[in-house]
């Protein structure tokens, strides 16, 4: 009789490796839902000092360079004699009686020149021309900004002048908190994004290796598209913070809305049909140019497109409609999903929101509750419009974008340098999957050697096994310093992390340009801010690529650096991940 089959030292080296990798998921995962709350608390407190601020009974004001009204509380608006809504762009001089109107600006000039509280007396010139005498408080804060200015009404001289240093101290203290927010957010995106490296390049390897048991290899390609997916919640904190803050910028341009919007639909198409879905493409609008940002519009529709599909039962259908209106290009993509009651439409672009469930079994997990509120903030950035409506429960959704449309003759601009073609990638999702090189690529007749310098362990291990394995050789270094030692003669590109034991990416960069040393070179970081990826093409790096790395987009990177080295004043600033 034949012995019972055993597993084999590679099949339990696999299972175990197969459990490691479930519970490194799942410790990402409660991080991820950790920072989702904390960044919840941070939004309250801000919105309680903005409540303070305009409901504050002392009147308060801000002002730009420029001396425009900003902001006013409603006191302010009582003082002035004018509803607080119609101050905001009004020079504060026509607020100034006409004799103080030199005194004032010369108060304001030297509040600009210093942090000292400036002060004068002035009389108001309200449109009601009753005379009151009120006691300027100007302050500036240090990094600039707009000056804030309490004006103390001098018929009441004993009246709260703590209670405007307390409240200015309040909003300082608030824009702290928003800094401290959007830094601990970077700083935990990127503990996230960092471990999330390997995971993703042992289970993208597995997943396609031959001889792999087909129910591991299964498991593994789950593996890869869940990490994806945490890795779509770490960019849309990211994003959602660069709205509120006002820090994330589109590169407006006329594009072909049509073009966009079928380059989305090609993107998820596979995700629609493993759902048995169909998607239905009814583009009529004959003006379908607008000035909008190509990437980020891409962004909206990938957005809006995944929720159709995930929103939708099996066998259902999404449309992707345009028209012309006027003037306008509307964009339309309607569902044929689980609806959504009319008390809860006019909460779906707030952040953090996620509606109850309960009028349909959704099953399909929460997410942050983000992926509308972006698409409400990128809309809006780019001078359009998004609205949304549903008949009701079960009875499916339709989102419709606007733009102004252009003539179909306004084309994308001509002069556009190589870097702005360059950079003009997929911020969030890539446009298509695209082959690594093949086994064997040569370079002067040898296999390509690209050196990988990383200090985490498991990255540098993971990485150097799967380039291995699609045809190169890999030299390995830790730190800076092991960096600059290694022989860049027999090295034909770089592979660098940013932050470094004894410096970071940014440093060994530098010192391979002043020293004559320098190779076409990838910055890969956990580090994705709009700052992070400037820095990187300022220090040297070609491209910079945001962790954890979609591995189709990283091969297809190198072989277009290797491809280019005759060209190197074409540097592309950022290729993102999906």
């Amino acid at each position: 009789m034949s012995k019972r089959n055993e597993p084999t030292s590679a099949e339990r080296s696999l299972s175990a490796e197969l459990q490691r990798l479930r519970l490194e998921y799942e410790r990402l995962r409660l991080e991820n839902e950790h920072l989702g709350e904390s960044l919840r608390v941070l939004e309250a407190i801000h919105g309680e000092s903005v409540d303070l601020y305009d409901f504050a009974r002392f009147p308060l004001l801000s002002v730009d360079r420029a001396a425009l009204i900003q902001h006013a509380n409603y006191a302010a608006g009582n003082l002035l004699g004018c509803d607080r809504a119609h101050l905001r762009g009004r020079a504060l001089r026509t607020f100034v009686a006409p004799a103080d109107r030199q005194l004032a600006g010369q108060a304001l000039a030297r509040a600009r020149s210093g942090l000292n509280e400036e002060t004068c007396e002035i009389g108001l010139a309200r449109p009601d021309a009753q005379s009151i005498r009120v006691k300027l408080l100007i302050k500036a804060f240090p990094g600039g900004g707009p000056l804030h200015i309490g004006l103390l009404d001098l018929r009441e001289r004993d009246d709260v002048v703590a209670e405007l240093r307390r409240l200015t101290e309040s909003e300082q203290i608030a824009r702290q908190e928003s800094a401290a927010r959007s830094n601990f957010i970077a700083v935990l995106s990127h503990e996230l994004r960092t471990p999330l490296t390997p995971v993703l390049a042992t289970s993208s390897l597995m997943a396609v290796r031959k001889g792999i048991p087909a129910d591991i290899a299964a498991t593994f390609g789950m593996i890869k598209r869940n990490v994806a997916m945490e890795t779509r919640l770490i960019d849309d904190l990211l994003d959602v913070t660069r709205i509120v803050r006002g820090k994330l910028r589109v590169q407006l341009q006329s594009i072909d809305v049509h073009e966009v919007a079928t380059e989305a639909i090609e993107i998820l198409r596979q995700d629609a049909a493993e759902k048995d879905q169909s998607i239905h493409l009814e583009l009529r609008a004959d003006r379908h140019r607008a000035s909008a940002d190509p990437v980020r519009l891409r962004q909206v529709f990938l957005n809006l497109l995944r929720n159709a599909i995930k929103f939708t039962p099996r066998g259902g259908h999404t449309y992707v409609r345009s028209w012309n209106g006027g003037t306008k290009l509307t964009i339309e993509i309607e569902d044929t999903g689980i609806g959504i009651p009319a008390d809860a439409l006019s909460r779906l672009f707030v952040p953090f929101e996620q509606l109850d469930a309960s009028w349909a079994d959704r099953g399909q997990g929460g997410g942050l509750g983000l992926g509308l509120a972006i698409c409400k903030g990128l809309v809006d950035l780019q001078g359009g419009t998004i609205s949304v409506a549903s008949p009701g429960a079960g009875k499916g959704t339709r989102f419709a974008v606007q733009f102004e449309a252009l003539a179909a003759s306004a084309n994308a601009p001509a002069s556009a340098s190589a870097s702005d073609v360059a950079s003009a990638s997929d911020v969030n999702y890539p446009v298509a999957p695209v082959s690594p090189p093949s086994l064997g690529d040569k370079t002067e007749g040898r296999r390509p050697r690209i050196l990988l310098v990383d200090d985490h362990v498991d990255t540098l291990a993971s990485m150097t096994e799967m380039m291995t394995e699609m045809g190169y050789d890999v030299e390995t270094a830790e730190s800076v310093r092991s960096a600059l030692a290694v022989d860049l003669a027999r090295v034909d590109m770089i592979v660098s992390d940013i932050g470094l034991p004894d410096g970071t990416g940014l440093d060994l960069m530098r010192e391979l340009r002043a020293a004559g040393k320098q190779r076409p070179a990838i910055a890969l970081s956990g580090f994705g801010m709009e700052s992070d990826i400037q820095a990187s093409r300022e220090a040297g790096f070609d491209i910079h690529l945001t962790k954890p790395v979609d591995f189709d987009v990283f091969f297809s990177t190198i072989r277009k650096l290797t491809a280019r080295q005759a060209s190197p004043q074409l540097r592309e600033r950022h290729v993102p991940q999906p």
